[in-house]
């Protein structure tokens, strides 16, 4: 059960999952409409709509445990699991295309912060190794790699359309182009010392 606070009703909105044995695992507001999605450890997902306070379960939306999401602006839900699957469904719950499978699990799946209204990019670490930048209206993917020295993708974010910045378990950011003349590509790097892994970071972005 998800306990959702109303700052202005000063009260729990209460939201079971589709079944009392199933656990969530997920869970996620879109920032431009009142729907919040609650993911499964047995693949389903819920919608919630705060506005009109109506829930639409989803079941085996995935074949197992739904492990990350990210909304889109224009209220589209990506979702990934432990099936290797990438799933998009809008606010009602539909599925919007077919699935996208990929070679590993994925996680920190996150919607290229685009201006273009028809560019619809997503990328998501596979297997903790690699980055995938998969174009969704055409299901065409790459595939990013990285040394084996930098060690485990532990986090990354998008800068601007072009750019991510990725976090590895050795201590390293590394900042990677994903434009398609220029896929790929390192950057630069830089080494934080044996702190440990790049858990998180934030971006200072100067105009």
């Amino acid at each position: 059960m998800i306990s959702v606070w109303s700052m202005g009703l000063r009260k729990f909105q209460e939201i079971e999952l589709a079944s009392n044995k199933d656990k969530a695992s997920w869970v996620g507001w879109s920032n431009t409409h009142p729907v919040l999605c609650i993911g499964s450890e047995k693949g389903s997902l819920v919608f919630y709509n705060r506005k009109s306070q109506r829930k639409i379960p989803c079941i085996s939306k995935h074949g197992k445990k739904v492990t990350h999401g990210d909304w889109h602006p224009e209220g589209l839900l990506i979702t990934c699991s432990e099936d290797k699957l990438l799933t998009i469904s809008n606010q009602q719950g539909d599925t919007m295309q077919d699935s996208f499978i990929v070679k590993a699990e994925p996680t920190f799946i996150k919607w290229c912060p685009s201006l273009d209204p028809n560019k619809k990019t997503v990328t998501a670490i596979i297997g903790g190794k690699q980055v995938i930048v998969l174009d969704t209206p055409t299901q065409k993917s790459i595939v990013v790699s990285f040394a084996a020295a930098y060690g485990r993708v532990v986090n990354y974010d998008w800068y601007g359309e072009d750019h991510l910045i990725v976090g590895f378990e050795k201590g390293i950011i590394a900042f990677i182009s994903v434009h398609p003349d220029s896929m790929g590509q390192e950057k630069f790097t830089v080494n934080v010392g044996p702190s440990g892994p790049i858990d998180c970071f934030v971006l200072c972005i100067e105009h």
